[in-house]
């Protein structure tokens, strides 16, 4: 029904990639947009782009728009002439600040932040941080914002999210992978090499380096020095499919806490992990928590020594076996699925349209009243007669204790959505046209109306749902809404859920 729109909206990547900032921030937003690219138009706008990021961008159906550097860390005027209303803008990178990001908004479009360190408040309709380990309380954001944490949002390229959860089994390690993304400014991939030369167990070395490394020589002159020790292979800026064979190819990975650690987990190995920069802590955290990795924290601060006997102990351990089988359940490969959903909802809540309920309205609102489905899910269960629903809508639409929000798509009714002040706190009832159901647009419209009812009183609201336990679609809207389970309640000697939330301004 929605497919036209979905594919009149742009979403424009705002994101760089260099031998000086690395290249994870490319990386992840790439894998976004091939998960988005059949049901909307991906451009990607690059400050001072190499030959490569062109040639990665290239590689799929998205158009590049080259500008010139920002000044002032602030959008330049050829990207916010470029913004629509209508756009959806993901930025991914540490120099969107508050005002650049208040800049881009005050276009109208939709903001999704790709961000691994919180901290400032963000002003963004979706943050997205997929680190395991990765908090929601770790954000300031707007009331509205949905904030997608941890790897069930892996922002991962398809080959990586078709292996997760696979049935690998290791019995033994005899072959590596070293990889420190696309430029290794600290050179630990030589570090890393250096360590494993030492393991007696592992005769087949397998090195993966990007075009932002710059110590190709000095490792290819180590490689060829050590040729009769160990069988040592090198890869440069390889391809998904063939960096997934080398994986799998590798029973053990010596990787930095980011996005290539997530890459590891989807394949299936032993897993040495470290940090070589802060925002690498939250994920190294987590995969530890998770007990799918051995931590030996900062790769920056650890001899070569040192490195070697954190591995020749991790193998002697046995560990990798628990690790290899507990990465299993992290990533299950239909994080697309969930991220493209998120995505779609911006775009179809910007084209229902809401309203007050008129006098008008009375008729479609009884017949939505007496629909079987509304009564079976409602406290007072009998039908409704039309005088007594005369007289309930009319005192409703003229009271101040009540708001009655009426949704239309395509110009045609598609529900209602109510808040009765009692107190302090307002009760919600909703309902979705039987023509509309089961399509997801419960938790639209509701997030619809709550920021209606927000914007009107401009101060702290109170909300409360009353549910029926076996009313499972609206026990996951108000869940998928980040309501709070409060204890039950009884009506009319029968148990009902109770959600509440609090929204401040």
């Amino acid at each position: 029904m929605w497919t036209n729109f979905l594919k009149e909206t742009k979403v424009i990547f705002r994101v760089d990639g260099s031998e000086e900032i690395g290249l994870g921030h490319m990386v992840r937003s790439l894998a976004l947009a091939d998960m988005l690219q059949k049901d909307f138009q991906c451009e990607f706008a690059v400050r001072s782009p190499s030959r490569f990021v062109k040639d990665q961008i290239n590689q799929g159906p998205f158009h590049l728009l080259e500008f010139n550097p920002d000044s002032n860390g602030l959008p330049s005027e050829e990207l916010l002439a470029h913004v629509k209303s209508s756009d959806i803008v993901v930025l991914d990178g540490y120099q969107f600040s508050g005002t650049y990001l208040k800049l881009v908004k005050e276009k109208g479009c939709r903001i999704v932040c790709i961000d691994d360190l919180g901290g400032e408040f963000l002003r963004a309709d979706v943050v997205i941080n997929h680190s395991p380990g990765a908090l929601k309380q770790s954000y300031r954001t707007g009331p509205f914002t949905r904030v997608l944490t941890g790897p069930q949002y892996a922002l991962l390229r398809k080959e990586f999210l078709s292996a997760a959860g696979g049935a690998r089994d290791i019995d033994e390690v005899c072959a590596a992978f070293i990889c420190f993304g696309g430029s290794d400014p600290n050179n630990l991939t030589v570090r890393a090499l250096d360590a494993m030369l030492e393991i007696e167990e592992v005769q087949d070395i397998h090195i993966v380096i990007g075009s932002a490394y710059h110590f190709a020589h000095q490792l290819k002159d180590k490689i060829a020095s050590v040729s009769s020790k160990k069988n040592v292979t090198l890869y440069h800026d390889i391809a998904a499919k063939e960096l997934l064979d080398v994986m799998l190819a590798s029973q053990l990975a010596v990787v930095p806490a980011s996005s290539v650690c997530m890459e590891v987990i989807c394949v299936g190995m032993g897993l040495i992990l470290g940090t070589y920069v802060d925002n690498q802590k939250t994920m190294l955290a987590g995969c530890t928590d998770l007990d799918c990795c051995y931590s030996v924290g900062n790769y920056n601060e650890m001899s070569t020594a040192e490195l070697t006997t954190h591995i020749r102990n991790y193998i002697l351990s046995g560990k990798w076996k628990d690790h290899t089988a507990n990465q299993k359940k992290i990533i299950t490969g239909d994080s697309n699925t969930r991220l493209l959903r998120y995505l779609k909802e911006l775009v179809i809540e910007d084209q229902i349209v809401i309203r007050i309920a008129r006098v008008e309205d009375m008729i479609t609102y009884f017949n939505w009243a007496n629909d079987p489905e509304v009564r079976k899910n409602s406290v007072q269960t009998a039908e409704i007669a039309l005088d007594d629903h005369k007289q309930w809508f009319y005192n409703k639409i003229s009271s101040l204790d009540s708001e009655l929000y009426y949704f239309e798509l395509d110009n045609l009714p598609m529900g209602q959505v109510r808040f009765d002040l009692a107190g302090n706190v307002f009760r919600i009832g909703f309902s979705i046209d039987k023509n509309f159901r089961k399509r997801g647009l419960g938790k639209i419209i509701l997030q619809k109306a709550m920021k209606t009812l927000l914007f009107e009183y401009n101060k702290p609201l109170s909300l409360e749902a009353i549910v029926k336990p076996e009313n499972d679609s609206s026990v996951k809207i108000f869940q998928g809404l980040d309501f709070d389970r409060a204890e039950s309640v009884a009506l009319d000697g029968k148990k009902y859920l109770r959600f509440v939330k609090e929204i401040l301004v």
